[in-house]
């Protein structure tokens, strides 16, 4: 009897030690990843025979600025007239944060702007919390980069992938994904940028008389670009010019009060010869403006649209640069897989 008693106190013993040690018994990345397709570069991507992917985030990149440019890469004919592969569906900046055994991303807003030696600069911060797009497990026991899976967010309709736009919404009854026609295509990793490819089938359970369509079936890109860390200096909007432009408000005005200024969208021309420059010398830029062609241009055709893209030079040699857009056909000719 007494044998029988101790077993059964050392049975709940085992068990929560068991519990407790959930975290102590992860394994390093190498041992996690071991027949998966790997991409290695900003952000290393791994893929396995189930679909899965997963994100290799390392220590260096927490808390760093990343633009987020979705696009679609291939839609239904009878989706929305005014809309066609190649659209972009949203853009915006996020970071990974890592808090406790997660990573988390969260969505990063600079529209709302005060002075950090300002006060009020406490009050800005605290009404601009930073949404939380997602939040994944560490799955690693690594101290310097982050093993997660990142499957589940690429297979939904995610915050800020806008796949299902509010007129679709509002003509049909779209249900969830459907997982099970759905895929991880590819995921490619790049010194500065990780590209994710990925097909979403959405059931219709609802559509106007005239479109009989059961379902819609989109191929999704999206592209993950890291931020320099020197941002590029503030060019204010002059409302004599046609401008794209961005509205931030100042907390810290002058003006007494919350003052709201548009700012110009612009690329990053920078002068490779500062000195030839300010002489008033055509100079080409560090990074000059690069116009990929579609791989279903025509073939007869593409001369002539490389010749009106770069026909454009002439206006920003009035500005001093030369070469300051290159019109290149494109790196693949086939249809992506």
């Amino acid at each position: 009897m007494k044998k029988l008693i101790l077993l059964i106190l050392f049975i709940p013993f085992v068990s929560f030690g068991q519990r407790g040690n959930n975290q102590s018994s992860l394994k390093p990345i190498d041992s996690l990843t071991v027949d998966m397709q790997v991409s290695k570069g900003l952000i290393n991507t791994y893929q396995n025979s189930k679909n899965q992917l997963f994100f290799e985030i390392n220590k260096h990149i927490l808390e760093k600025d990343f633009l987020v440019v979705t696009r679609f890469a291939q839609i239904p004919a009878n989706y929305s007239g005014y809309l066609n592969a190649g659209s972009k569906t949203a853009e915006h900046v996020v970071e990974f944060e890592k808090k406790s055994n997660k990573i988390l991303l969260r969505e990063v807003s600079f529209n709302n702007i005060s002075d950090s030696d300002d006060p009020i600069s406490i009050s800005v911060s605290e009404n601009n919390f930073k949404p939380i797009l997602a939040s994944f497990d560490i799955k690693n026991s690594d101290n310097d980069k982050y093993f997660i899976e990142v499957t589940g967010y690429f297979m939904s309709d995610s915050p800020g992938f806008n796949i299902i736009r509010s007129y679709e919404k509002s003509n049909y009854k779209i249900g969830n994904v459907d997982k099970k026609r759905s895929f991880i295509d590819s995921a490619k990793s790049f010194p500065k940028n990780i590209e994710i490819l990925h097909t979403l089938t959405f059931n219709v359970n609802k559509a106007p008389r005239e479109n009989r369509t059961k379902t819609f079936s989109f191929q999704i890109n999206h592209s993950i670009i890291l931020l320099p860390e020197d941002p590029m200096p503030v060019r204010y909007e002059d409302e004599r010019v046609g401008w794209f432009t961005l509205q931030k408000i100042n907390y810290s005005s002058p003006k007494l009060k919350s003052d709201s200024y548009n700012i110009v969208r612009r690329w990053r021309l920078e002068p490779s010869d500062i000195e030839a420059y300010n002489k008033g010398e055509l100079v080409e830029p560090k990074k000059s403006i690069v116009y990929y062609l579609d791989p279903g241009t025509p073939l007869k055709w593409r001369k002539y649209f490389k010749m009106g893209i770069e026909d454009w030079n002439s206006a920003f040699e009035k500005a001093g640069f030369k070469n300051a857009i290159i019109a290149k056909d494109p790196p693949f000719n086939r249809r992506r897989s």
